[in-house]
Parts: structure tokens; sequence; C-alpha cells
């Protein structure tokens, strides 16, 4: 059920990413939506204080950096395997998990509303 997923994403070490390099809408198999998908799960990740591996893709980069994850590439194994072995380091863990859920704070929906409406409203007073 969708409102137990937190219980089975907290009870992991580690939280994978693994998009493909390549998104394609279901049934158009020409489609590439990789540079537009808004992954909710991104979110999700950050706000569970756990380290997260992803796939190093331009429309994650602009949430994940390498100081809240670690970003390999999605057609690479191997970069995988090393990427979840680096994350035995306790401190590393801990420093990936912690800067990603501070960096998750910038989403939370009491922050983004405040952003708009302090834009929508700064906006319409430089209009007057």
């Amino acid at each position: 059920m969708p409102k137990e997923t937190h219980l089975y994403r907290n009870s992991f070490d580690i939280l994978l990413a693994p998009y493909s390099s390549n998104v394609a809408v279901s049934g158009d198999s020409n489609s590439d939506t990789s540079r537009f998908m808004s992954p909710l799960k991104i979110f999700e990740y950050m706000s569970s204080c756990k380290p997260i591996v992803a796939s190093d893709l331009t429309v994650l980069k602009e949430i994940l950096n390498s100081n809240n994850s670690l970003l390999v590439n999605p057609d690479d194994e191997n970069e995988w395997v090393c990427a979840i072995l680096k994350l035995h380091d306790k401190n590393e863990r801990y420093k990936i998990s912690r800067q990603a859920y501070l960096d998750f704070q910038n989403y939370t929906w009491t922050n983004r509303a405040l952003y708009l409406t302090e834009n929508i409203f700064n906006q319409y007073l430089s209009k007057l």
C-alpha cells in the first residue's frame, strides 16, 4: 500500500534511484522524457536521512549533487557497485544523508509555498 512505503524506505541503509538515461512514455519508444521528468521519489529519499545513490542525469542534478548523493553513470554497473561500497564508510553515509536532509528543507511544501508567494507578491509590487 502506498501509505506504507515510508516503512520500507526507512528500513534500508542506502536508497537507490537507478533511472535510465532514456525514459520513454508508455507506448512510444521514440519519446525521451528523461530531460523533463520530476522524480518525486528523490524528495522522499532526501527527507528520510538515508544516503542516496542515483543516476547521473541532468534533470536530477537540479536537486542532487556530489555533496548530498553519489551520482553514477546509469549504464555502468561497476559505478553502482563502487558507490555502494563507498557507503560502507559510516562517516560518508552520515555526511551525504545529512546534507540531503538539509537540502530537502528547501523543497518542503511550506518553503515552496513561501518562495512562490514572495515572488508573486514581489512581482505584483514591482508593477505598481
